[in-house]
């Protein structure tokens, strides 16, 4: 029997809603050496019929029924263990798979060293609908020789779960101990491979993740469901530890466990202690902090998360800047124009930056926010692809009534994540904004570009 280049793992429970679109995204992949296992959890839906009638149509599909409802990490795991590819990526039942999904991460993953342990990509989240709600990433790429220093940039920058969907090199994954039976133990899985090897970002959204009231961590959040999702009839017993503090004891354990040397042991060891307790205190302290501001200040802050806004005309925003271009030190970069008169939400408020243009130094900012979607391209700094947020001060911005324009902002949204026709609906929308910029802000808009060059 040839065995496939790429196994991928679906796991399903009661999925029938979205279970049709996920299975016919994977199937339609421009990449065809791969084999579709799918673990159906003793479902009590329509979930068994449909992944009878996909299997029945496409070879390359392996199904599985487990007799009783064993875990949902527990399923996960046994996609891996009935794989045979070279490759292995996990799939959810309720996500969408782009065409060229596949191709890309095997092309990346084979392109690279031997010691790349997962490929990843942006990821595009969607609603119950379909519709696009943003682009983002967890931003854990790190190819440091060191693995201590590769997991304190994996515990330090998760957070939106992007990674664990990555194409993963199968004979690192069978290093591991595989998910735990626990709430978050994809989190110390992750923290495994990347003490085992290095993770590649691609920077395009070749991921859709699906957030809908029936997601698993949306639709349970109270700590005996989750227990009793990962351990079925076990999950209400008493427990002396929380979900996080438990994860916090697996993740030592794992580094403990891992394959390899007793010095990156001992470094993995303590990042793995306290990292996650300094990323704890510093969300903590920030959040109170942010709240006291809020509280005791004497007017409410210009913006604050979720809110929508529409960017300032050129002319409006060229009358802010001084001579040099900047607004307080806050510098307007010359590819932010193509966003003028588009209407955004606001990420969250900026409070800090890393100022690298004369010397390394962080410093604070005031009246400042970061926009969803929003990331700098690069072009006017050499082509750097951090893709690093950009800052957008209250000046530059309008606030907006987000009943006004509840049908228009998915192509705002789609616009900025690249989508073509979101892109030429936006254009066409804006382009009289554009022919009517000021012949004394074009001066100073060519000096910002000099100064970039």
């Amino acid at each position: 029997m040839i065995k496939p280049k790429v196994s991928v793992g679906l796991p399903v429970y009661n999925g029938e809603r979205y279970l049709a679109n996920a299975l016919t995204g994977l199937l339609e992949q421009s990449f065809e050496d791969f084999e579709l296992i799918l673990c159906d959890n003793a479902s009590t839906d329509l979930t068994q019929d449909i992944c009878r009638q996909f299997a029945a149509k496409d070879r390359r599909i392996r199904y599985f029924r487990n007799e009783r409802n064993i875990g949902l990490a527990a399923n996960h795991n046994r996609t891996f263990e009935l794989s045979s590819g070279e490759y292995f990526k996990w799939a959810a039942h309720d996500d969408d798979s782009p065409r060229p999904m596949l191709e890309r991460f095997v092309e990346v993953m084979e392109q690279g060293p031997p010691d790349v342990s997962l490929v990843y990509s942006h990821c595009q989240y969607i609603d119950e609908f379909g519709n696009l709600m943003g682009v983002e990433s967890d931003g854990v790429a790190c190819d440091h020789p060191l693995p201590h220093k590769r997991l304190a940039r994996l515990l330090w920058s998760i957070h939106m779960y992007n990674t664990p969907f990555g194409l993963m090199r199968s004979s690192m994954l069978r290093q591991t101990r595989m998910h735990g039976l626990y709430p978050m133990a994809d989190h110390v899985l992750m923290a495994e491979m990347a003490m085992l090897g290095i993770f590649v970002e691609i920077p395009e959204p070749l991921l859709r993740i699906r957030r809908h009231p029936g997601r698993t961590f949306t639709a349970n959040k109270d700590p005996k469901a989750l227990r009793e999702i990962f351990t079925p009839g076990r999950g209400h017993r008493l427990s002396p530890i929380g979900l996080k503090t438990r994860m916090e004891m697996e993740l030592i354990r794992s580094t403990v466990a891992a394959p390899i040397n007793l010095g990156n042991k001992v470094a993995c060891t303590a990042v793995s202690t306290f990292t996650p307790q300094w990323r704890t205190f510093k969300n903590f302290g920030g959040r109170h902090k942010r709240r006291l501001f809020e509280r005791f200040a004497s007017v409410r802050p210009a913006f604050r998360a979720g809110d929508w806004v529409e960017v300032r005309t050129k002319e409006d925003i060229l009358a802010t800047l001084d001579k040099s271009g900047q607004l307080d030190g806050m510098p307007f970069m010359p590819e932010m124009f193509e966003w003028c008169g588009k209407r955004f939400r606001v990420y969250k408020r900026a409070h800090k930056t890393c100022d690298t243009a004369f010397e390394f130094k962080g410093r604070r900012v005031k009246d400042a926010v970061h926009l969803e979607s929003l990331r700098c391209s690069g072009r006017s700094h050499g082509g750097c692809e951090a893709a690093c947020l950009t800052f957008w001060k209250t000046a530059w911005l309008r606030p907006l009534n987000p009943a006004a324009f509840k049908s228009e902002h998915l192509i705002t949204i789609g616009a900025a994540a690249g989508d073509e026709q979101g892109l030429q609906a936006a254009g066409d929308q804006h382009r009289s904004r554009y022919e009517k910029v000021a012949r004394t802000g074009r001066k100073l808009e060519e000096r910002i570009v000099e100064d970039y060059r």
